[in-house]
């Protein structure tokens, strides 16, 4: 593990580094508390302009954060992108916008860190009768997943795992190709689910419900904006590392859904889907974050008393700027799927 002070010393060279490490254009998705708040602090105290689009639901909160941003750098650019994360159709506007309002100029980061505790089943109902009876306790507010959202996508799934990759799909490729399928090699694969020895599976980034109502091509058609960049990343704050098993026959967890389940599938797919992008895009780096146990409140709203002993927040924000901006990372390469570069 890097000690704080080197993450700290790390962060406070950035504004001596290039332009698009000092001044970075960035693309924040839940960063409206959190980890991902706290990285986007991070990023506005360390560096000299950065221009951010973050992403939320709420104008009224995404400005308190706004006006928060100004004081901690005033050169910066602060703007904000109404979107709901947890449905396709919105993240296609989002990136519709941020292309928009960037034109032919690069992305340097993508970040992100949406998604929620919860203790619900796919229909939106508690799992157990103990946490139900846990939820009573005046201290705890447990969530509860609330049932699939409208594009029948399991809520906790689309925010883990689709709703990421499709941004990584509207702000990485040039053209409004088909993006359903990844043809992943077995011999990454037979590790986390039974398959037979082949050369390839096909891999889905869309559960099947979605593909069958909604076509893959939009009225907005994506465009390579972290292609354009000299040294983008696309840091997705999840599990990494804590891949497990996996259901290809029921990847969208229609059928055998469960909280565990749930975890597994989106920060296993993830690692697979990362490691395939960062062979076919060598020159972006893909890095899926496990943080650890952090206190924030998406912890504190469950348990609080159990959070005791975690990460606090202020140290891990400071390593989360490091490796969107340039520390010690994980980034699969074309020749080795587990390298660590400063960069």
């Amino acid at each position: 593990m890097v000690a704080i002070s080197a993450v700290r010393s790390s962060n406070e060279s950035l504004r001596d580094l290039p332009s698009h490490l000092s001044s970075p254009t960035a693309v924040f998705t839940g960063a409206t508390q959190g980890i991902g708040l706290a990285t986007l602090r991070q990023l506005a105290t360390y560096t000299v302009a950065p221009t951010c689009y973050i992403v939320g639901r709420s104008e009224s909160r995404v400005q308190e954060i706004i006006n928060e941003l100004k004081e901690l750098n005033v050169k910066g650019t602060y703007i904000f992108v109404k979107g709901e994360v947890a449905l396709l159709e919105s993240v296609d506007e989002c990136c519709a916008k941020v292309k928009e309002s960037l034109g032919e100029k690069g992305l340097d980061l993508l970040y992100m860190s949406q998604g929620y505790l919860s203790f619900g089943g796919r229909d939106g109902t508690l799992l157990c009768d103990v946490i139900k009876t846990v939820k009573s306790l005046r201290t705890c507010r447990l969530t509860v997943s609330p049932a699939e959202t409208k594009e029948g996508i399991d809520t906790l799934l689309s925010l883990r795992y689709y709703s990421r990759l499709r941004f990584v799909h509207n702000l990485l490729v040039s053209v409004n190709i088909s993006f359903t399928l990844l043809c992943l090699p077995n011999i990454r694969l037979k590790q986390h689910t039974s398959l037979p020895s082949a050369s390839c599976t096909p891999f889905p980034l869309l559960p099947p419900s979605y593909q069958h109502t909604h076509p893959l091509t939009s009225s907005h058609p994506p465009q390579p904006l972290l292609s354009l960049a000299p040294n983008p990343r696309t840091v997705s704050v999840l599990a990494g590392g804590q891949e497990g098993k996996i259901n290809l026959d029921d990847l969208s967890l229609k059928h055998n859904y469960g909280v565990l389940t749930c975890a597994n599938h989106g920060s296993t797919m993830t690692s697979l889907a990362f490691e395939h992008l960062a062979h076919q895009h060598p020159t972006i780096s893909f890095i899926h974050v496990f943080p650890g146990y952090v206190r924030t409140n998406i912890m504190q709203s469950g348990f609080p008393w159990v959070c005791l002993p975690f990460t606090s927040l202020p140290e891990y924000e400071r390593s989360e700027t490091t490796c969107a901006d340039g520390g010690n990372i994980y980034s699969p390469s074309p020749t080795s799927s587990n390298t660590s570069s400063s960069l």
